[in-house]
């Protein structure tokens, strides 16, 4: 029976893992399994499997989680022990918050706006909401809510010092791009273009480790071809957050997605937002 390949850490390492079934030449060599970092409300709690942890070939491990891999010490000597980081990009984002009118149901575990807005927040304990509350939000100057400066240094330093505690670091690629491409559909989301360059970069350093064919790597980038995961929520963009980056992706044309609302522009997703609808 083929060896175990966990794959460990939240939705992006999920990602990884459904990446590299698609693959013959890794679904083949190992058994690819994922083991999530976190629980899903209402859901029973994760079991992790003990024979397949003593039995691993591979533990691929997303560093920057709450919790770290919690079976290491079965782990056996000859397992290949890779680490990547948890992907965050909080600069663009950098009001969000816990909505308190967010709870979760059935059909919404986390919630039907799990990404909310510390100043709709702010305002709502005003006693503000529908229309006049998204007015105030509209006409609120960040610059005193948030120094947006600050905030960026303290969340650069965050994701450079996790990429210093991996293997196979990657956050200064987004450092270096976030500019230029759209790789988060929210701060903790990346959208496909960068779950691909990370399913890749994993699956190159495998080749190396485990005398995968060439191109391999290739094969794992090809999966992401049509498939765009985690994109039913795309979280609006503060507008003096898009100007101080200077985004070069964002403008009058850019659009978000709220579970089904596709197509919205920024006003409209605030409007949602807003009024909780």
């Amino acid at each position: 029976m083929s060896r175990p390949l966990i794959v460990y850490g939240n939705c992006q390492s999920h990602v990884v893992a459904c990446a590299f079934l698609k693959v013959p030449d890794i679904a083949e060599r190992f058994r690819v399994l994922f083991v999530p970092s976190y629980d899903v409300p209402g859901a029973e709690p994760t079991r992790i499997d003990p024979e397949a942890v003593a039995g691993c070939a591979v533990l691929l491990e997303q560093k920057g989680l709450w919790k770290g891999f919690p079976r290491a010490d079965l782990l056996p000597a000859d397992a290949v022990r890779l680490s990547f980081p948890t992907l965050v990009l909080n600069q663009l984002w950098p009001l969000q918050g816990k909505d308190p009118r967010n709870t979760g149901d059935v059909a919404f575990p986390f919630g039907r706006y799990p990404y909310g807005d510390r100043l709709i927040n702010r305002l709502l304990e005003q006693g503000l909401s529908g229309q006049a509350l998204l007015d105030a939000y509209m006409a609120t100057d960040l610059s005193g809510v948030v120094d947006l400066r600050r905030f960026a240094d303290i969340e650069e330093a965050r994701i450079r010092k996790i990429d210093a505690q991996c293997d196979l670091p990657l956050g200064g690629h987004v450092l270096d791009r976030f500019r230029q491409r759209r790789l988060f559909w929210s701060y903790n989301h990346p959208s496909g273009d960068l779950l691909r360059d990370l399913a890749a970069l994993l699956a190159e350093e495998l080749s190396r480790r485990c005398s995968l064919p060439p191109g391999t790597a290739a094969e794992v980038a090809g999966t992401f071809a049509g498939w765009e995961p985690n994109a039913e929520l795309k979280v609006a963009v503060h507008p003096q957050v898009a100007d101080f980056f200077r985004l070069e992706w964002t403008g009058a044309g850019i659009r978000y997605s709220h579970y089904g609302r596709d197509g919205l522009g920024y006003h409209d997703y605030m409007r949602h937002l807003a009024f909780f609808d």
